[in-house]
């Protein structure tokens, strides 16, 4: 549980800390980057809604195994991408 705690800490950070270099390298501006911002914490609220009830569903450690595991297959996705 916490290690997947700071992964998903670690990812706003380093979403944080890239700003300018990310605004740079893909031609953002300053509000199309809160637009992301509000996209990542959106997808944050339907995450827990739904985390919620699978673990309700499904139990919760089998809810984290699942939500561990798609938050490593998506991060290696996004690593690859082009």
């Amino acid at each position: 549980l916490a290690l997947t705690v700071v992964a998903d800490g670690m990812e706003m950070t380093v979403l944080t800390m890239l700003r300018a270099p990310v605004m740079r390298e893909f031609g953002i501006d300053k509000y199309g980057f809160a637009t992301l911002g509000s996209v990542i914490f959106g997808g944050m609220l339907i995450g827990s809604l739904l985390g919620g009830v699978i673990g309700d569903m499904y139990g919760r450690r089998r809810a984290m195994l699942m939500s561990g595991t798609l938050f490593c297959i998506f991060g290696l996705c996004s690593a690859f991408a082009p």
